[in-house]
């Protein structure tokens, strides 16, 4: 029997769109929706943007009606009113609820889907940067050993920095990486390679 469900996975800045029948993708895409930097200038999700979203679920219900939504950065920002209202909405049109995950759930999910069909024993630092949160996961044998956390990603960034969208930036090199320096706090673990 064919199981074909869809994960949507609603970040700051990207929805990332996974399609599955059993084991194969069949329909993966990512959709830039500013959530974040229009919650920023308005104080509230815009009517635009969840329209957005709403043509990314009917594209999805073109594979299956079993659709999974989450929602990361942004979406741990909103009242429980907000949320509410964006849930009934969701639920009216396509019996549907986004799912609030955890920065640490998010990480998690996230560090175990890399590191665990890689055959490395020694010491792993997965970055998970999305547009409103920082993940860092270090793993040794694919157990976790340390992980940290941080409220920022590249939209706070590019907003800090607006010239890293263009072709030529203005600002510097070590302008950004001063900035992002006070940002981080001391890590003390080392790893051996970077996932990205």
């Amino acid at each position: 029997m064919n199981k074909t469900f869809a994960i949507i996975e609603i970040g700051s800045n990207n929805t990332k769109t996974h399609v599955y029948e059993n084991d194969k993708v069949l329909y993966d895409t990512t959709t830039t929706i500013e959530f974040k930097k229009n919650y920023a200038k308005e104080g509230k999700i815009l009517e635009e943007d969840l329209n957005k979203l709403y043509k990314v679920i009917e594209q999805v219900k073109n594979y299956t009606d079993n659709i999974y939504v989450y929602g990361c950065s942004i979406f741990r920002k909103l009242s429980e009113e907000e949320l509410n209202t964006i849930n009934k909405d969701l639920k009216d049109k396509y019996n549907l609820e986004v799912e609030v995950v955890s920065q640490e759930k998010e990480a998690e999910y996230t560090a175990l889907g890399c590191y665990n069909e890689i055959d490395y024993k020694d010491n792993v630092c997965i970055f998970i940067g999305g547009g409103g949160s920082i993940e860092l996961i270090f793993v040794k044998n694919k157990k976790k050993k340390k992980k940290k956390y941080y409220g920022f990603g590249v939209v706070d960034i590019t907003k800090k920095f607006p010239s890293l969208k263009d072709d030529k930036p203005t600002c510097t090199f070590d302008e950004v990486y001063n900035y992002i320096s006070t940002l981080i706090t001391d890590i003390n673990q080392t790893a051996d390679v970077l996932i990205l």
